[in-house]
């Protein structure tokens, strides 16, 4: 919960601050229309990707289906410990140290198998000749 907090509180006073600054001085509605309409225009061309990855990275922290802790399991093979998660992407830690950078996007598009959800049972399999 400490990290949507922050995280939450990292985008949300920078708005706040922004609001109380057009309140103590209001702007020109034209200048404002076009510096909303060239941020738009940006996010709409260039930034698709990023956009994408900080809402699946919102999603992921409102959801709480994956967590700093948890093994995961990536469609691509990909296994490991979540060591870090951020607005853009997860890191994961391999057995052998190794980090993987794996983008919030991977996390609802693709299947992961989480093994460490503290919902479920979590089982070993053993096969027998």
């Amino acid at each position: 919960m400490d990290d949507f907090l922050k995280t939450v509180l990292g985008y949300v006073m920078p708005a706040y601050d922004v609001a109380l600054a057009w309140i103590i001085d209001p702007a020109n509605w034209v200048q404002v229309a076009l510096l909303v309409g060239a941020y738009v225009v940006g996010i709409g061309f260039g930034l698709q990707k990023i956009a994408s990855n900080f809402v699946s990275g919102v999603i992921l922290l409102l959801e709480g289906q994956a967590t700093v802790g948890d093994y995961v399991e990536l469609d691509g093979g990909e296994a490991g410990t979540i060591v870090k998660m951020t607005a853009r992407a997860a890191i994961l830690e391999t057995f052998d140290g190794k980090w993987i950078v794996v983008p919030n996007e991977d996390f609802i598009v693709t299947w992961v198998i989480n093994y460490s959800d503290s919902g479920s049972a979590n089982r070993d399999e053993v096969f027998f000749p």
